[in-house]
């Protein structure tokens, strides 16, 4: 009997915790931008104190002077971590449920070329005088564009599109939608180089089917034709033939090691048509 009443009276004595009657929340920044800052807030209370835990770690840890109403926060150093307060008012104290803060994340910029064009041994981009390349930016970069050519912003160019008819050194920046404000670069400048390609070739019938390979060439070159070959000839940029020769086949084997590096166009007679390929020699 008086082992029961201790421990009744030990029961009594002990003081009671009941919840608050009020609920503190979070709000504020919880998804960021990169390199960018924020701010967490809660309601108005006596006294308040911010936590943090990492994702891998079990315990809250309180953050020291974090002692107000509102704490700053930024992507790099508070990315991914939960965040919680522990408010005391009216002499009750409670600890508020977690949020994460989380950040945006982005792939580099990226430049897409298209149009007629060949890449050269340095891996330029070469086009035909009077011809046009497109640069067109990847996504999700559609914001705050900037094209540069040689450095220097081109004007009125702010479009995801970019219309190349001149020879230069090419960049860009833009930031995604989101996060308007993030500038990216495209962290290298692509080089654009115009030739003259003044060859007098007429327009050629589109359904002889005939294959070049490889191309880039090294020495030698395969053509294979759906029809027979009469001749072909070797023209360079400036519309000079530097090989012809008549022939009866379907299949070629070409020895062009006598070529210096370079862009070449091969033209092959058929019968009445004519077929003009473009061509790299490395």
């Amino acid at each position: 009997m008086k082992l029961f009443s201790a421990i009744l009276f030990s029961f009594l004595a002990a003081p009671i915790f009941a919840q608050c009657d009020y609920d503190a929340t979070i709000e504020g920044d919880i998804l960021l931008c990169p390199d960018a800052e924020g701010q967490l807030s809660t309601q108005e209370f006596d006294a308040y104190q911010w936590m943090r835990r990492a994702y891998n770690e079990s315990t809250a840890i309180p953050i020291a002077g974090a002692t107000n109403q509102t704490i700053a926060i930024d992507a790099f150093n508070d990315g991914l971590y939960y965040f919680s307060v522990e408010i005391t008012h009216e002499n009750c104290t409670e600890v508020s449920e977690e949020v994460l803060v989380d950040g945006w994340v982005f792939l580099p910029v990226t430049v897409i070329s298209q149009g007629d064009f060949d890449i050269g041994s340095n891996g330029e981009a070469i086009i035909c005088e009077g011809d046009s390349m497109f640069f067109e930016l990847g996504a999700p970069y559609n914001k705050n564009i900037t094209w540069f050519k040689d450095g220097i912003a081109i004007p009125n160019e702010t479009s995801t599109k970019l219309t190349v008819k001149e020879e230069g050194f090419y960049t860009a920046s833009a930031a995604p939608s989101e996060c308007p404000d993030y500038i990216s670069y495209l962290g290298l400048e692509i080089n654009v180089v115009t030739i003259s390609c003044n060859t007098n070739v007429e327009p050629v019938r589109e359904d002889i089917n005939v294959q070049f390979y490889p191309n880039p060439v090294n020495d030698r070159a395969i053509i294979k034709s759906t029809e027979q070959i009469d001749s072909y000839s070797v023209v360079n940029t400036n519309g000079v033939t530097l090989m012809k020769k008549l022939v009866k086949a379907k299949a070629l084997e070409l020895n062009l090691s006598s070529l210096l590096p370079g862009i070449y166009l091969l033209q092959l007679s058929a019968g009445s048509d004519m077929k003009t390929i473009k061509f790299i020699v490395q």
